[in-house]
């Protein structure tokens, strides 16, 4: 997760710039990485994870990124509450 939070604090700084392909690269190798090690138990955390890498790309190719901004945020958020969600499943499966 913190690799996904940095490479979308860099999507902000180059808001409305373009994509960078170092950037939006680094995103899909990040979130393949964490969609690896993610299991069914929760299927709402892939699709947040989706749905951040999205919104980040957006927010660097947008002509008015506050929008796709604001979004990005809300997607950070999302995933954030969705792997925490899957961590604490596993951590009941795994004492069960």
């Amino acid at each position: 997760m913190a690799q996904i939070d940095s490479l979308a604090e860099q999507a902000i700084q180059r808001a409305g710039q373009g994509v960078d392909p170092s950037i939006e690269r680094r995103l899909d190798a990040a979130a393949r990485r964490v969609l690896s090690t993610l299991d069914d138990s929760d299927p709402t955390a892939p699709a947040a994870l989706r749905d951040t890498v999205e919104m980040a790309k957006r927010v660097m190719e947008a002509a008015d990124p506050e929008a796709p901004r604001m979004m990005l945020e809300l997607a950070r958020k999302g995933l954030t509450r969705a792997l925490r969600r899957h961590d604490a499943q596993g951590d009941l499966a795994s004492a069960a």
